[in-house]
């Protein structure tokens, strides 16, 4: 028994020695300590791992309960189980003694220092249950003092040992922690290193890499996705030098020769295409004037874009919806080809890199087929028919002439944008004209005025017919043109077809003047406003121009029955005035303060000759004592009115010519009984 105590003596002492000499260690079950979040520290802190080992050499219980708390396991807690035979020679080797020193005495110094630190641990337990119970929860702010504080340096292993040192429990909560995140990033990586590992082996052996590879990895990187392999290069001569620098070189010169043609090639297209370009816009920048209203639009036939020039007149007030005038102007080749076809040509040289630099521009309306598109326009002609003489038939003494401006037009092979822009502006405003007669015409049934079919209009006036057709220009029309020899009424037909295009713009200026004062403007004695409904009719065209023909017969009419009534009968009768006019208008009274109104409105008045109604009246004198005044109007242009107008101030309205004659016969047979008789 003397002995073992020796031995075990002896032993205590080579520990305390080799401690010394024993770098700080951390006890793997200290990581334990991330499970108690409150921080309590029950016991002082020891930083002699003597103290720590003894500690945990206890008793089996315990170390076997550390065991199971701990997160790795612990050499120290085996030593306890270990037999004497083998224990000894352990604690020996880490001593660094030798078996005749592990005396008795060695092992009672040992035992004594052993004793003394439970005793330090027991007072500082004591301390903080008093600290307990006094309320004092902040022990943070406290240091555990260990008495005989020692610092030992180890210059060889580069160590410092801490014996009985003071530290804050702060401190060691974040020694705690930072050992903590140290063990789980080198967890991490070592994780990494092994699915590194893993997919790797994979490539080679397929089974072997995924039973462990993490499930993770199995489902977000395809498996033998990442390989490694070692390539042998063949050692290269000085032959195999200077014939690899040869194919080096030819295949630089082959490249450079390729690109060189590729650079030749492109630069060649692009100054086809320059030369196009510069051609396309310097033709479009001499044909189009400030006047045309060009804009960019896409073609719904092809879906490429395009410019396009609007040719119609909305802007100065017509309504023509059958057109939209509006024209694409394309690139065309000069040939009998369609649009399309010619477009899917250019289409095709552009991909072979053939360019033609000749151009044709061509205005195509948009919204209308190429195979109804005219591209000479249209024409309205008027043709004159007189009555032959105890004859229904009639016999053609005038037809209207297309002006030489317009004709010049058609002619040749100038085929310029600004020449196509005229012809398509020049035929929808014939056609628009056309549109508008044939919606006059239907009010104009009564007299004598009828639609034969959409393009043509025939009026009968008098012992004259007017006709008035819309035809397609040709090159047939343009032949004949000049072959037909001259007629009578030429210049009357003319005359008629110019006063209904001149009525047409009177038209657009008037609704041009109703949509810029749809709210009546305030002026001195009315709206100017009246200017456009004074007249009460929507379409005047034809209209006026049949009742100026038709007054001037109703007039003729009236001054042959006053001569057969009246001047033939009675002797003392003459005709003292005649005069010819219309209601005037009086424009002063109709003023605004924008100057674009008074303008359009001046423009308006000068028309009213033609627009207005016509007025005759003729003065006859029967005696010293009695005039008669006959005033020939009309309500609606086309018929007949008569006021005769007697000097005592009566005032006879008349509708009709026949009862006009029969009261004239009544009233002169009644003059001259009573003259007789006197």
């Amino acid at each position: 028994m003397t002995e073992d105590n020796n031995l075990a003596e002896t032993k205590k002492e080579n520990t305390d020695k080799d401690l010394t000499n024993i770098g700080l260690a951390l006890d793997p079950n200290l990581i334990s300590l991330i499970d108690n979040p409150s921080g309590k520290v029950n016991n002082a802190v020891d930083i002699n791992m003597n103290n720590d080992t003894d500690a945990n050499m206890d008793s089996k219980g315990q170390a076997k309960s550390n065991a199971s708390e701990s997160l790795v396991n612990n050499p120290y807690d085996e030593f306890g189980n270990l037999p004497l035979s083998q224990f000894i020679p352990i604690v020996l080797k880490q001593r660094g003694i030798k078996f005749s020193e592990l005396t008795e005495d060695y092992l009672l110094q040992q035992l004594a220092l052993h004793e003394r630190s439970n005793s330090i641990e027991t007072k500082e337990q004591a301390h903080q249950e008093d600290i307990k119970s006094d309320g004092i929860s902040s022990l943070s702010s406290s240091l555990i003092a260990i008495p005989n504080a020692e610092v030992h340096i180890d210059k060889d292993s580069n160590t410092v040992d801490f014996i009985n040192s003071t530290i804050t429990v702060e401190q060691f909560q974040q020694f705690k922690k930072e050992i903590y995140e140290s063990v789980t990033i080198a967890l991490n990586e070592s994780s990494l290193s092994l699915e590194l590992v893993s997919l790797l082996l994979s490539s080679v052996r397929r089974q072997q890499g995924m039973s462990t590879m993490s499930p993770l990895l199995k489902k977000n990187v395809p498996i033998g996705s990442l390989t490694a392999d070692k390539i042998n290069t063949p050692r290269v001569t000085s032959h195999n030098k200077e014939d690899q620098d040869v194919v080096r070189k030819g295949w630089k010169l082959r490249s450079l020769k390729q690109s060189q043609e590729l650079l030749k090639s492109n630069f060649e297209k692009l100054s086809e295409i320059v030369k196009r370009e510069q051609n396309y816009w310097s033709n479009l920048s001499n044909n189009i004037t400030e006047k045309d209203v060009i804009f960019k639009m896409r073609d719904k036939n092809s879906g490429e874009k395009a410019l396009a020039i609007k040719y119609g007149y909305t802007d100065s007030g017509s309504d023509y919806r059958m057109d939209r005038g509006i024209a694409l102007l394309v690139n065309k080749n000069d040939t009998n080809n369609s649009y399309y076809s010619s477009t899917q040509q250019q289409r095709h040289n552009l991909d072979r890199g053939g360019l033609d630099a000749e151009q044709v521009l061509e205005l195509i309306p948009f919204g209308g087929s190429t195979t109804n598109y005219n591209k000479f326009g249209h024409y309205v002609r008027v043709r004159i028919f007189d009555k032959l003489e105890e004859e229904s038939d009639y016999i053609l003494t005038g037809e209207s002439r297309m002006s030489e401006s317009f004709l010049a037009l058609f002619k040749g092979s100038n085929n310029t944008v600004k020449n196509q822009i005229s012809i398509l502006k020049f035929s929808i405003f014939e056609r628009e004209l056309m549109y508008q007669l044939s919606k006059e015409v239907s009010d104009l049934f009564q007299y004598d005025c009828s639609l034969e079919h959409e393009k043509k209009i025939v009026a009968e006036v008098g012992s004259s017919r007017f006709e008035i057709e819309l035809l397609p220009i040709d090159l047939d029309f343009m032949e004949a043109f000049h072959q037909e020899p001259p007629k009578t009424n030429d210049k009357k037909a003319d005359i008629i077809a110019d006063l209904l295009r001149m009525l047409l713009v009177v038209m657009f200026k008037k609704k041009l003047l109703k949509n810029r004062t749809e709210q009546p403007l305030l002026t001195r004695e009315g709206p100017i406003s009246s200017l456009y409904s004074s007249s009460g009719f929507g379409v005047l065209l034809l209209r006026p121009i049949i009742g100026k023909i038709r007054h001037y017969n109703y007039f003729i009419l009236l001054k042959k029955i006053i001569t057969d009534c009246i001047l033939e009968l009675i002797t003392d009768s003459k005709i003292l005035e005649e005069t010819n006019n219309y209601k005037s208008f009086n424009y002063s009274k109709y003023t605004s303060n924008d100057p674009s109104i008074d303008t359009l409105a001046k423009e308006i008045h000068i028309f009213d000759p033609l627009i207005q109604i016509p007025r005759s009246e003729v003065i006859l004198s029967i005696n010293e004592y009695q005039t008669l005044k006959f005033v020939l109007t009309s309500s609606n242009y086309c018929n007949a009115l008569i006021e005769l107008t007697e000097s005592v101030g009566d005032v006879t309205t008349f509708t009709e010519f026949k009862v006009l004659e029969e009261y004239l016969n009544f009233s002169v047979s009644r003059y001259l009984s009573n003259k007789v008789s006197l």
